[in-house]
């Protein structure tokens, strides 16, 4: 399961949040196990956060959205940034092809469903 938490900050009266985006990989197999995390772990208060699930996994990547217009896909065994795919408007969601970790799709709230490939299927697309 990956799971997605955003922590709010106040400035005065005004709530806002935060731009970094911690996402957690979490095994269901076995609880006892740590999540992957990835982002800059701060501690979080419950009462000043907000989380979603949308993001998706595949065997050695993570991709969730972060900054509002912008999908950010992660190496699991690095936990470093490999690539930021960028939308005109907010990512609504994302999603891996289910067997093939190299296409991923992501849609938003413009409407438009984007698919992207690796530069290594891309290459056998055009050698096919």
């Amino acid at each position: 399961m990956v799971y997605n938490l955003r922590r709010l900050s106040t400035e005065g009266v005004y709530i806002m949040h935060e731009k970094d985006v911690v996402t957690m990989v979490i095994s269901l197999e076995n609880t006892e196990e740590q999540p992957e995390i990835f982002c800059d772990p701060k501690p979080a208060d419950d009462s000043l956060t907000i989380s979603y699930f949308f993001p998706s996994v595949s065997e050695d990547l993570v991709a969730n959205e972060s900054e509002p217009d912008v999908v950010f896909l992660w190496d699991r065994h690095s936990h470093k940034v490999v690539s930021r795919l960028h939308h005109h408007t907010c990512v609504s969601a994302v999603a891996f092809h289910p067997r093939d970790q190299e296409v991923l799709a992501s849609v938003a709230d413009d409407k438009k469903l984007r698919i992207w490939t690796s530069l290594i299927r891309k290459e056998s697309y055009i050698i096919d």
